[in-house]
């Protein structure tokens, strides 16, 4: 969450660098002022953090962002929204079933709105059933990189990978 509110404060010139930091309670607001910086890790940094992002938001930020359609914030939220929009390019979307953090419902739910918006060549595509945030991070990241490379070498093959890799992220997938 810090990051996300740090990227539109930097887009849109929401809050002065001061202001910022008093979204957060205490003692959140000084962890994202230290530690959001761009030296330190973000598994680092999540250690510091609780499970559930709005917990660590002040409660009058919530409560205005919940009940006043006019807040700022709730307005760019609905402007860079990632479901209302129709790619023009190949897209593929992975999740995880098991991941705590987002929720894979989000990227079901935008699959769907971008075929409704006329999108053809949009791809979905599961991480692991049981994985977490970060073990989807990692199978994710290699599903993406078999669905790219089909377009760099224009092979079909390279639609679910090629078949040894494919193996071994099946074998890794069972096993973990």
């Amino acid at each position: 969450m810090p990051y996300l509110l740090k990227s539109l404060n930097t887009a849109y010139d929401l809050f002065s660098e001061n202001r910022f930091y008093n979204i957060f309670k205490p003692p959140y607001d000084s962890i994202a002022r230290y530690m959001y910086n761009g030296q330190i890790r973000l598994r680092e940094i999540n250690e510091y953090l609780p499970e559930k992002p709005v917990d660590m938001v002040q409660e009058g930020f919530v409560k205005r962002y919940k009940n006043d359609p006019d807040f700022e914030l709730r307005k760019l939220l609905l402007i860079n929204a990632l479901s209302n929009w129709s790619p023009k390019t190949p897209t593929q979307l992975c999740y995880c079933e098991g991941d705590k953090v987002v929720p894979f419902e989000n990227s079901i739910v935008t699959y769907e709105n971008m075929k409704k918006l006329g999108s053809k060549d949009v791809f979905l595509k599961s991480g692991g059933k049981k994985f977490d945030h970060y073990r989807c991070a990692g199978t994710s990241t290699v599903y993406t990189k078999f669905f790219f490379d089909r377009y760099v070498y224009d092979k079909r093959i390279f639609k679910k990978g090629p078949l040894l890799k494919r193996g071994f992220l099946s074998l890794y997938k069972i096993f973990n």
